[in-house]
């Protein structure tokens, strides 16, 4: 209640923990905006459409009358609360072109963080009906990203009201919610999405893993285990393929089986159709076989000869920031565990850090150094098992 009322100002941001409430404070504000904006249109927007719809159309839509909102998708159009309302997505540098030469009276935003920094200044700079404003949210990041520097460490100079939630801050959350979030989340991520900090993304990255506890022999399973795989392909690259057992898909999950090839220690490149014969041999090993095999879409020359085996190849989901996420979390439920035998694996799990320069422009990326196996892995499982973030069952709503 406290962020609905002050949020007064030409820029009102909302930042903090996952389900911390922060959404649910800005939507009514920026609803109770709508009905009493100056006249013109309003634009929202989102990283991707989905997430558009997800976050801020679905929501609105369960809170109005069924006639307070219409929505028209193949326009980009909304009228809500009688209002002309745009819809974009700022997925990448080119998005800011689709904001020149309207004129706005206000705008919400999901996910800032996520977006060009191109987008959001063009975005401001169109509202420029007097009386306009800007309402939205964002979990944190970097302290070096643009937002937290040029927006929310300047405040006071700013016409800027700024919100900061922790995942305590929201009343309706139970107890059982909020210790099985806690669990999924350790390090950077429990200081970002439980606490609401920006914090750098230092060292490295899956400091939850132990090969102490999460290397280990496959025990014997309570079941018939199932299959999946993931690939990382490469030409001048190393190429690797990584299986994975599992029954039960919450898991545990088991890697079992890796295969690696480095051209640059063979001195030899392998053509598409001999890295397929070596993954037909790597899967017949499986029983049964991989019910899907994971492959980052760009290797399209590779997904191409692989239709013509009928291989059950799918492209990945190759987020990497969410796969990280999802990995770090596996390893801190102790959800994953690696068999010996993924030797190349294990050391990259170790070894692998993040990018200080990255870090210097306030962006999160890990080294490209020594990740194939790594990527592999990550193709595989959040392909096929993520969820989500913050899908545990649904507490009651503010």
């Amino acid at each position: 209640m406290h962020s609905i009322l002050r949020a007064t100002k030409r820029l009102n941001l909302w930042h903090g923990a996952v389900r911390s409430g922060k959404t649910v404070a800005s939507l009514i504000r920026f609803a109770e905006y709508l009905a009493t904006a100056p006249p013109g249109p309003v634009l929202i927007a989102a990283k991707t459409e989905r997430s558009l719809k997800r976050n801020i159309l679905d929501v609105l839509a369960s809170w109005l009358p069924p006639s307070a909102i219409r929505v028209n998708y193949g326009k980009g159009e909304a009228q809500i609360l009688g209002r002309t309302v745009y819809l974009a997505s700022a997925n990448d540098e080119r998005s800011e072109t689709k904001l020149r030469g309207v004129t706005l009276a206000g705008a919400y935003g999901d996910e800032i963080t996520t977006w060009p920094e191109s987008f959001f200044r063009q975005l401001l700079a169109r509202l420029s009906i007097p009386g306009a404003a800007f309402f939205g949210t964002t979990n944190p990041d970097s302290p070096r990203h643009w937002l937290k520097r040029d927006f929310l460490d300047r405040a006071n100079t700013l016409d800027l009201a700024a919100f900061h939630f922790s995942l305590f801050d929201n009343p309706y959350l139970s107890p059982a919610y909020i210790e099985a979030l806690k669990r999924e989340y350790t390090g950077l991520w429990y200081r970002r999405y439980i606490l609401g900090q920006w914090v750098a993304a230092e060292g490295v990255i899956f400091d939850s893993f132990d090969p102490s506890r999460h290397v280990t022999p496959i025990p014997p399973f309570t079941g018939n285990p199932r299959h999946v795989a993931g690939i990382d392909y490469g030409t001048s690259n190393p190429t690797c393929f990584i299986a994975v057992a599992y029954t039960h898909p919450q898991g545990p999950y088991y890697a079992i089986a890796e295969h690696y090839y480095d051209p640059a220690k063979t001195l030899r490149q392998r053509t598409d159709e001999e890295h397929l014969d070596a993954l037909q041999a790597f899967i017949q090993t499986l029983h049964p076989p991989p019910e899907a095999i994971y492959f980052d879409p760009s290797a399209a020359s590779l997904s191409a000869a692989a239709l013509r085996r009928s291989l059950p190849l799918r492209k990945a989901d190759n987020r990497v920031l969410e796969g990280i996420r999802f990995l770090h979390s596996l390893f801190t439920q102790d959800k994953l565990f690696i068999h010996p035998s993924c030797q190349t694996l294990i050391d990259q799990l170790v070894c692998y850090s993040w990018d200080p320069k990255a870090q210097e422009k306030g962006e999160d990326k890990p080294l490209k150094q020594d990740d194939h196996s790594v990527d592999s892995l990550r193709y595989c499982l959040v392909s096929h098992f993520s969820r989500p973030l913050g899908t545990l069952p649904k507490p009651k709503a503010l």
